[in-house]
């Protein structure tokens, strides 16, 4: 995520490309929960509940969503 500073992504719903090695490239939703005060971490929340923690590095935004107003959520 180095288009915007990740802190910046904090409460939002992001769609993030994840390389799954032998799978592919997969594109998903998720929700960041916090960012590690480093910013080198981040606890994602994905649509099933599950937090994770992830590196900086390993997620690659590729779109903030936006409300069914048509507004990013702030």
């Amino acid at each position: 995520m180095d288009i915007m500073d990740i802190r910046e992504l904090i409460g939002k719903r992001c769609l993030i490309e994840t390389d799954q090695r032998f799978a592919g490239i997969e594109v998903r939703e998720v929700r960041i929960l916090e960012v590690s005060p480093s910013g080198e971490w981040a606890k994602t929340l994905d649509n099933n509940g599950i937090k994770n923690w992830q590196t900086r590095a390993s997620l690659f935004l590729v779109e903030a969503l936006v409300d069914l107003r048509g507004k990013r959520e702030d």
